[in-house]
């Protein structure tokens, strides 16, 4: 017999699987608010992109739906001291949004001076003479002292 008329066809995309997160570690604790960490998960090959959010408690913190690679940086000044955060992504391609990863969570650093036991400020105030005349001036001066560990 003669060949029918040739046909064109596309198969579909399969949907992103669930994705593993790698870092920060679930349950990090003292996390450094200035450091803006990075979050980094597995890489879904049927993922075209991935969708991460950052939480604290029910309020979404951050949240990109359009990140191309297996990594998010944070804005700088984005942590505050002392907050639990849950963190999750899931994959994105041309036909669905794939399930969500697990989330995980980190606790950032109480704050700058509570991580550091042993300082010690200082205010002092004194009056300083100026040499051949009456007048005197008053003077603030702080001193730290900082234990070695």
């Amino acid at each position: 017999g003669e060949w029918s008329e040739t046909r064109t066809f596309i198969t579909e995309q399969d949907p992103p699987e669930q994705i593993t997160l790698l870092t920060p570690q679930d349950g990090l604790q003292d996390v450094l608010v200035s450091s803006s960490p990075s979050f980094t998960w597995t890489e879904d090959e049927n993922a075209t992109s991935y969708h991460f959010e950052l939480s604290q408690g029910s309020t979404i913190v951050v949240e990109d739906e359009e990140v191309s690679g297996t990594s998010y940086s944070l804005p700088s000044d984005t942590l505050s001291y002392g907050t639990t955060y849950s963190w999750r992504v899931r994959g994105i391609n041309d036909i669905a949004q794939g399930p969500w990863s697990d989330s995980f969570s980190f606790t950032t650093q109480d704050s700058l001076l509570e991580n550091a036991p042993g300082i010690v400020f200082t205010v002092e105030q004194s009056e300083l003479e100026q040499g051949g005349t009456s007048s005197t001036r008053k003077a603030n001066s702080m001193m730290c002292q900082i234990p070695w560990l």
